[in-house]
């Protein structure tokens, strides 16, 4: 996976309602689950259902921050989590948004909470090539999750899979949609920046 690839992972997942967590520990398989900011290639209107799961394999370790606290809080209790607790634990926050542009291979943050794990599961010695980091946040709990990989692919509900580009060029035409004021990014509750932002 080169640079461009994870940045525009990044800008494809930005944004995007995080709605559930599963890692299988005799496959070491995870799924994270999105509904993802996405247009089609021609002027229809955004597709119904934007949900994607990104599939990890092999996975070699998963690590969990879940606090009861502001994110900044540097004493904010360490809540307990296992892997098979990830999911309902995800789904407990109502499928926020993630946000930040960097998600693959993220170098900075995670110093700020790799010190205070509630789960360390190391799955294996391969599954490190690649990491992805994302979190979870209301007004009392925050969650932040990182999983290491090796490779990624990309399924819609039905299971069948989209190309990493295909992916990242639907993000891609949403964003650029809403600097150009396409209409078919309203009501998402992002606006463009003026020019004087």
């Amino acid at each position: 996976m080169n640079d461009d690839t994870k940045a525009g992972l990044g800008v494809a997942l930005n944004e995007a309602d995080f709605l559930g967590a599963e890692v299988s520990r005799e496959q070491r398989i995870a799924a994270l689950t999105f509904k993802v900011l996405t247009l089609p290639v021609t002027a229809e209107a955004q597709p119904p259902d934007t949900r994607v799961s990104i599939v990890l394999a092999p996975v070699g370790r998963v690590v969990a921050s879940y606090r009861d606290g502001h994110w900044d809080d540097p004493h904010a209790p360490i809540l307990p989590l296992t892997l098979d607790q990830l999911l309902p634990v995800v789904r407990s926050f109502g499928g926020l948004p993630i946000y930040g542009w960097e998600f693959i291979d993220r170098e900075d943050g995670y110093h700020l909470w790799s010190n205070r794990l509630s789960l360390d599961e190391r799955l294996g010695d391969d599954g490190h090539s690649h990491s992805i980091t994302v979190f979870q946040e209301d007004a009392n709990r925050i969650l932040d999750l990182r999983i290491w990989f090796d490779t990624l692919r990309i399924l819609r509900p039905d299971h069948t899979e989209i190309a990493t580009a295909d992916f990242i060029a639907g993000g891609q035409r949403w964003w650029d949609g809403l600097g150009g004021g396409d209409t078919r990014t309203d009501g998402h509750g992002i606006v463009p920046m003026g020019p004087d932002a």
